[in-house]
């Protein structure tokens, strides 16, 4: 539209220079044939060079920039909103319901013309084709058709004949065509009215010229165009015989020689040419260093406009796109539709297109029309986990307070009784022959360890091996919420109440600051483990990570004969204690949200508007493990239950898994990109899915789903 816009208005500005230097200086000449190259070329001018440009070149000063880190647009022009009612539109359709009209106005005044010679009879015996007929008062040619009405006389018409025929024989119908081309185009233009009758005037002017050396009395022609003074329809594409019958045509019969000096009048258009070529001229910048030999390339004229619409894959628009001339801080973004426009853009550019979560696309800009730019969505990998380094060596095994070196920690999830028999397993008061470890630890509500004389005086004989009483847990799950679990248990730092926290340590009711693990397990009366609010109700913020409650035997903290101990399956270390399921309908969370039955989010009685649900893959804010990349690695690779070297599953593969960290920071979707091994596939499930909660990727301020990809290495160096 821009374009089209400036070409015609370059048009109109040449057509009407040169209306006015012929109606001031050569409209009275008697140089008919220069006047009428003259006219033609004004024709040919306003429809070619407009299409022309001209450049100069700006010479502008260096200015010294000091960049640092990552470029920053800073020429972004924001695209103003289109206002309701388009004003570029509505001209749009003015410009081209005159066109319409204009053309018709053509079609219909020619239309009665070509019926009548369908339909007459032709004189083929004269230099032309005649046709007389009584429909038209008045003579005049169309193309080769001459038309005279049967009342005019044979010496008339012969006149009339040799006036008409110097118009078919100087082509002049071809000048009315080019002119009522660009009056299809300018008809705006007031002065392209004029114009046509400056051409058609000339056209008698030339004809009369040709008429009276063809005739043999300049009387009887002049009598005749008296006669036929009556005025008739101009047509658009015809040479009337008594067009601009006046004075001044016969006039300019008269023989009068000019000076042929006075053609040199022609010349007077040359100002034009250079005044309306400097002011559509475009400027080419050419920058100069200050200092004395040293220059820079000159840049491309900026004069080209690139305009189109940013989307996505599946046809939505982008708002917010940044389109960036690559190499300058030329930019623009896209509006709320992904539209842009961008100005001033050098014809060899190149355009950088980017978008946050989207592959950088660059492309070649399209100056003709409006450019469509599809992007697709990036992938970002998190660095992969492989074979974690060698383990640093054990540190010395802990002593207690007199010097005496503790035993080494047991290895988890495992039950050891005193002579390597299975401990006898009660739940809920009855005896079951299962193992512990086949127990869901979600189930359990309480557990209690008894050994040696308190086992064998409770359950007799059965009891010698050790005994796990278990209470099942009756209720709404999550499990372990204001419940009291009792243990003996020798590990402490298996012992965490929620993951990544700290627990605090009570013995005998007094806080325990040192190395809890110094105590002497044969000394341990009981074990208590107190979480949720049981464990904030009782030590306030102190106990916020639960708390563990050591009553001894009284008698010293010191070792004497170490016996295997008891470590319980569900509290293995650095075990995930399982999220909570999500409230039922009409509960609150956490955050005074409440569910309902439809599943839509109600934040203080206002729906909350979730459009694109849809995860993120690259935001302006990525994801964060929490303690970063290092942590995870280590909460990963202590938290895999993987094969030792002997029976080690055979992968040269990495298992690659995917999974979206929602708004909230919980980890959901976990899946493995490509199966490796079945077991290795499930492990890598079950250890992504139990990730504690991240820190939310942010977009535009917003916390949003993102998803994530995560190689795990299980092959072993």
């Amino acid at each position: 539209m821009e374009t089209f816009a400036l070409y015609l208005l370059k048009s109109v500005t040449w057509l009407s220079g040169f209306a006015l230097i012929f109606f001031l200086f050569l409209r009275n000449e008697r140089f008919f044939l220069l006047n009428r190259i003259y006219l033609i070329v004004g024709i040919l001018i306003s429809f070619f060079f407009p299409l022309i440009s001209v450049h100069y070149t700006v010479v502008l000063p260096v200015i010294t920039t000091i960049q640092t880190g990552n470029a920053v647009v800073t020429g972004v022009q924001e695209v103003s909103r289109t206002p309701f009612i388009n004003i570029r539109e509505i001209l749009l359709i003015l410009y081209f319901s005159g066109i319409l009209c204009v053309s018709f106005l053509i079609l219909k005044q020619s239309k009665p013309v070509i019926n009548s010679i369908k339909k007459a009879e032709i004189i083929k015996s004269q230099p032309v084709k005649l046709i007389r007929t009584a429909e038209y008062s008045s003579s005049f040619s169309f193309f080769s058709y001459v038309f005279v009405n049967p009342s005019i006389t044979d010496v008339e018409t012969e006149e009339i004949v040799n006036h008409e025929l110097a118009h078919i024989r100087q082509w002049h119908w071809l000048d009315l065509v080019l002119v009522e081309l660009l009056c299809m185009l300018q008809w705006f233009n007031p002065l392209i009215w004029i114009y046509i009758r400056f051409i058609r005037q000339n056209h008698e002017y030339l004809a009369d010229e040709v008429a009276l050396q063809r005739t043999s009395d300049p009387a009887v022609y002049k009598a005749t165009l008296l006669n036929q003074i009556v005025g008739s329809p101009v047509f658009s594409l015809t040479n009337s015989f008594n067009y601009s019958l006046n004075k001044k045509r016969f006039n300019m019969m008269k023989n009068i020689i000019s000076s042929p000096y006075r053609k040199l009048r022609v010349f007077l258009i040359l100002p034009v040419f250079a005044m309306v070529l400097y002011a559509f001229a475009t400027p080419d910048y050419k920058y100069m260093d200050n200092s004395p030999g040293i220059s820079f390339p000159s840049i491309q004229a900026l004069s080209k406009v690139v305009k189109g619409n940013v989307v996505q894959q599946d046809g939505k628009s982008l708002q917010g796109a940044i389109i960036v001339v690559q190499g300058t801080t030329l930019g623009t973004s896209t509006d709320s539709k992904g539209y842009f426009l961008l100005d001033k853009v050098p014809e060899d550019a190149t355009l950088v297109v980017s978008y946050v979560g989207f592959k950088t696309r660059i492309v070649k800009p399209d100056f003709t029309s409006a450019m469509t730019i599809k992007m697709v969505r990036d992938t970002v990998n998190l660095p992969g986990v492989g074979t974690p380094p060698p383990p640093p060596p054990p540190p010395p095994p802990p002593s207690d307070i007199n010097g005496n070196i503790a035993p080494p920690p047991p290895p988890p999830a495992k039950i050891r009784s005193f002579d390597g028999k299975s401990p006898l397993i009660v739940v809920d008061d009855v005896i079951k022959d299962i193992d512990v470890k086949d127990i869901d630890a979600e189930t359990i509500a309480s557990m209690n360890v008894l050994k040696d004389k308190d086992a064998t005086d409770k359950y007799g004989e059965k009891g010698k091996n050790g005994v796990i009483e278990i209470t099942s847990k009756k209720g709404i799950k999550p499990i372990l919420k204001d419940s009291e679990i009792k243990v003996k248990k020798y590990d402490f730092n298996s012992m965490q109440t929620r993951v990544g926290g700290k627990p605090l340590y009570i013995v005998d009711g007094v806080i325990m600051e040192n190395d809890i693990n110094s105590i002497d397990p044969n000394s341990i009366e009981s074990i208590s483990v107190l979480k949720g609010q049981s464990a904030s109700a009782l030590y306030g913020d102190k106990g916020k990570d639960g708390v563990i409650i050591v009553n001894t035997k009284k008698a010293s903290l010191t070792g004497s004969s170490k016996t295997s101990d008891i470590t319980v399956t569900g509290y293995e270390i650095n075990q995930k204690v399982p999220p909570p399921p999500p409230p039922p309908t009409g509960f609150y969370n956490d955050k005074n949200q409440k569910y309902t039955k439809d599943s839509i989010l109600v934040v203080e009685g206002k729906p909350e508007q979730n459009i694109d649900k849809t995860p993120f893959v690259v935001v302006e804010e990525m994801p964060m493990f929490p303690g970063g990349e290092k942590a995870m690695t280590t909460w990963i690779w202590n938290n895999l239950k993987v094969m030792g070297p002997e029976g080690k599953v055979k992968s040269t593969d990495p298992v690659y898994v995917i999974f979206v960290v929602s708004s909230t920071g919980k980890v959901k979707d976990v899946k493995v990109k490509k199966p490796v091994n079945p077991a290795l596939d499930a492990e890598a499930i079950r250890v992504v899915s139990n990730m504690p909660d991240w820190k939310p990727g942010y977009q535009k301020g917003n916390p949003v789903d993102v998803m994530l990809e995560l190689p795990i290495d299980f092959r072993y160096n």
